[in-house]
Order: C-alpha cells, then sequence, then structure tokens
C-alpha cells in the first residue's frame, strides 16, 4: 500500500501538470507560462575572477586504440529532435583536485583536442569554473538521505568531446558532457544546469515544500523548464545563485517575482540539508 506521505506526494504531482496550464503575461509555451525564453538570458552570474575552490590539475595519461565508450549528446537544435549516438573515442585524461580533496576525471576527447597543450587549456577552464560553482552541485551531499534514502555521489567525471551537440548529464555513471562548440551557451550557468542532474534535482522533486513552491509559483523560470520536473530544478539553480550570492539588483526582481516561493524553497531545502554554497557567499538578504 501506498503511504499517506507518498499518495499525497502522487496527487501534488498530478496537480502541478494542471496548475502549469493557463494565460500569461509573459511568455507561454503549449499554453504554460515562463519568464525567461532560455537560460543564457540571465547572462553569466560567475565572473572569471570569482573564488574557486580549483586547487590543480594533473595529467594522468592519454588512450590509444579508442579505448573509451560514450554515448553523445543529441544534436543541438531548438526543437530538441534527434538521437544520442554510441561510440568510441580516445582522451587525453586529468584529475581536477578541489581544496577539500575531492577529484574529477577530465576526458578531453582527442578528436576535439589535437595536442595535450590545447586538451590541458580545456581542462583547466571547466575545472576552475567547477570550483566556482555552489559546493554542494559538485560534491558528495550525504545529508540529502533523509529524501530517497540515498545520498548524492556529485560530479565524477568530466567529457569535453567534439561537436555542436547539446550538453547532458548521466547521473546513473555521475559524469556529464562538455561541447565547447555548442551554439549559444553560458558556460556557467550550463555547468549548474548539468551539476544539479547529479547532485540535487531527483532528491528536490520529490520534496513537499519544493512541490508546493511549484503549485504557489504557477510560473516556470524558463521555456525548457517546463519540459520536467528535473529540468525544472536544473534551469532554476542559477536564478537560485542569481538572487542569493550576487549583486545583480535589476535581475533579482525580477526571479523573485516569477518564481518567489522555489526561491524561499531552496532556501529552505539548502538550510535543512546543511548544504555548503562554498566558494561563493550566498545569503538571504
Amino acid at each position: 500500500m501506498i503511504g499517506s506521505c507518498n499518495m499525497k506526494k502522487l496527487l501534488a504531482i498530478i496537480v502541478l501538470g494542471l496548475l502549469f496550464i493557463g494565460n500569461a503575461n509573459a511568455g507561454t509555451y503549449k499554453d504554460r507560462k515562463y519568464t525567461f525564453k532560455n537560460q543564457s538570458d540571465l547572462g553569466s552570474v560567475i565572473k572569471k575572477n570569482d573564488p574557486t575552490d580549483f586547487k590543480e590539475l594533473k595529467f594522468i595519461r592519454k588512450s590509444e586504440g579508442k579505448e573509451f565508450l560514450s554515448t553523445s549528446g543529441r544534436p543541438n537544435r531548438e526543437n530538441l529532435s534527434g538521437k544520442r549516438k554510441t561510440y568510441l573515442y580516445d582522451a587525453y585524461v586529468f584529475h581536477a583536485i578541489y581544496n577539500s580533496g575531492h577529484v574529477i576525471n577530465i576526458y578531453v576527447d582527442t578528436d576535439y583536442a589535437k595536442n595535450s597543450e590545447k586538451a590541458e587549456k580545456l581542462a583547466l577552464t571547466y575545472a576552475k569554473t567547477i570550483g566556482q560553482i555552489p559546493l554542494f552541485l559538485r560534491e558528495e551531499s550525504p545529508a540529502l538521505f533523509e529524501v530517497l534514502r540515498q545520498k548524492s555521489s556529485g560530479i565524477k567525471k568530466i567529457i569535453i568531446a567534439k561537436g555542436n551537440n547539446r550538453w547532458w548529464a548521466d547521473p546513473i555513471l555521475n559524469q556529464f558532457f562538455v561541447y565547447p562548440q555548442s551554439r549559444g551557451a553560458k558556460t556557467d550557468l550550463i555547468v549548474m544546469h548539468e551539476a544539479s542532474h547529479l547532485s540535487i534535482d531527483t532528491k528536490l522533486v520529490l520534496d513537499d515544500v519544493w512541490i508546493q513552491a511549484i503549485i504557489d509559483d504557477q510560473m516556470n523560470i524558463t521555456k525548457y523548464a517546463i519540459t520536467s520536473f528535473g529540468e525544472d530544478v536544473a534551469e532554476t539553480i542559477p536564478f537560485w545563485v542569481a538572487v542569493r550570492c550576487t549583486d545583480r539588483k535589476g535581475i533579482k526582481k525580477k526571479i523573485l517575482k516569477a518564481i518567489p516561493n522555489r526561491i524561499k524553497a531552496l532556501d529552505i531545502f539548502i538550510e535543512k540539508n546543511n548544504l555548503s554554497t562554498s566558494p561563493m557567499d550566498c545569503t538571504k538578504d
């Protein structure tokens, strides 16, 4: 039998599907409301010289003989069409080490980086950016246990690949794919988006306060946030960072007007689970 708590959550999720439908002065998509057309409309929220927890990058080796097997991101198309393809590749392998001791394996596809210098430059760029996002998106979060009876493993591996494909996260393998050639992507925003799939979204979508926040807001932050509850979380995270961790007053007002309840729900979830935002200074003011 389904417990009363789980039944309430199931009913709430069904209700969400109905409440997403409505008219809006902002944009609409399939009769659902959103404030920003794309996440990139927010603009970068992390500056180049902002603090980072990244410590050092170690080159491990270069593989040979198409040693690795992966599945590519879908083609970067507006209508989200296209399929992922499985392929074999070789890579320059690095370890990105952070001040906490956390280690992320970075694989730079040799079809994209033709020499070790370019591979190292790419690895450094993304290793530093990943060190600038809140720690709870990057590293293991045992405190999330109470929601799904499991901890968050965080980011274990980054694959930097060739092609104008969509970045995508694989929560089963705790990895995500980076496509530097992908058009229109703000690096810090999309890193936070994909990292959330490996850390917080499957926990937050079943959180009672979060579910109620979606019902109360009756608004999505972006057009893409409408596609699923997980994408709603992933799209919302950079906007929460913009509100709580930056000094961008103008954009804060617009975000808080659109999704005030989601912002508060994230505040509660982060505080309840004692999640760290290091190296960012994030407050409720």
